[in-house]
């Protein structure tokens, strides 16, 4: 604006400011509608020990003395209660008005008995959800190398209750020899001062939990360093990795017995494509030596011919075994093939 039209605004007094805009959340906000909104003096909606305050603030923006300022006052709702509000304000020019006008941007602050609730109840759905994950989860103090959490499931996989788990020297007696070095690696002030700015403070591995029967799990174990204020914490998410093992030892067991099938396939083919063929064929040639001269010959030629499909027989046997003796590593295989 002018510097004339800046002179008269700057005259007009505070106290005559109407509301010549809202928007439908400020019926959240007040209980009101926009039309009963509109035409309102502002100052007359703050409590009166409030004003000055108010003033004050809006008197800073006029002047240029601020580019925003900070709002806390309480508005009149329509229950007949009040409302804490938390805002900023700002000077603008609108194309529609004259003179310069002040947009304020509030949000309604619930109590704070309500807040603590809130507080409260999302915890209890976090603690809910971390409690009916199927992975373990794990939360460690890094600045005080302590655990501070586990979740049942956790528990379970390391076989130790949770009394113990919190209790567990540092870093776990669980952990495999890549997950320890980690953690002891987060835990170490001068390693994040030293890393890169890209770095990435996570671990994601296959390893093999202990446990205290001397039993031990696989799991992939994804672990993540958070750094906030005052702690630094480690979050570890522990996968169990048996049943997927399991199915990769079924899968395998399929496929050898698979290919053990397909290769009796082939086999019993042979044989009756070859041996047994033959075998017919040799029949029919002793029976046409009958009762002729050269049966000794004939008789000859087929003792050869059975001898040869005997030996075709016992190869397609010994190539039965193969698969199993492969299976136990190549100097089993041999061995088990010079002695066979």
């Amino acid at each position: 604006t002018s510097r004339g039209l800046g002179d008269v605004y700057k005259r007009q007094s505070l106290h005559r400011l109407r509301i010549i805009r809202t928007n439908l959340a400020a019926q959240l906000l007040t209980g009101y509608s926009p039309e009963l909104l509109l035409g309102c003096h502002l100052v007359d909606l703050v409590q009166a020990d409030e004003r000055d305050q108010l003033l004050a603030s809006l008197s800073a923006l006029r002047d240029g003395k601020s580019s925003d300022a900070r709002l806390r006052f309480h508005l009149p709702v329509r229950n007949g209660g009040s409302a804490e509000v938390h805002g900023r304000v700002r000077l603008v020019h609108l194309p529609s008005q004259p003179l310069p006008c002040f947009v304020a941007f509030l949000h309604r602050v619930p109590p704070a008995t309500a807040l603590e609730q809130q507080v409260l109840d999302e915890r209890g759905r976090a603690q809910q959800i971390l409690e009916n994950l199927h992975d373990g989860v794990i939360e460690c103090d890094l600045v005080n190398r302590r655990h501070v959490y586990a979740n049942a499931r956790f528990c379970e996989l390391v076989g130790m209750s949770v009394d113990q788990v919190l209790s567990a020297p540092w870093p776990g007696p669980w952990w495999g020899p890549e997950t320890r070095a980690a953690i002891t690696a987060f835990s170490d002030p001068a390693w994040h001062d030293q890393r890169a700015d890209d770095a990435d403070d996570c671990l994601d591995a296959e390893q093999t939990l202990s446990r205290p029967d001397g039993t031990t799990l696989p799991v992939r174990v994804n672990i993540c360093a958070i750094e906030r204020s005052a702690s630094t914490l480690a979050v570890a998410l522990v996968h169990d990795l048996s049943r997927a093992h399991a199915r990769d030892d079924e899968l395998a067991t399929a496929r050898r017995e698979l290919a053990l099938v397909t290769d009796r396939g082939r086999i019993a083919r042979n044989l009756h494509d070859t041996a047994i063929q033959r075998l017919y064929a040799t029949g029919l040639h002793l029976q046409s030596a009958l009762n002729r001269n050269d049966i000794d010959e004939r008789v000859g030629k087929a003792i050869d011919e059975i001898d040869e499909i005997i030996r075709e027989i016992r190869t397609s046997i010994f190539t039965l075994q193969v698969p199993r003796t492969l299976l136990e590593g190549l100097e089993r295989a041999v061995r088990s093939t010079v002695a066979e």
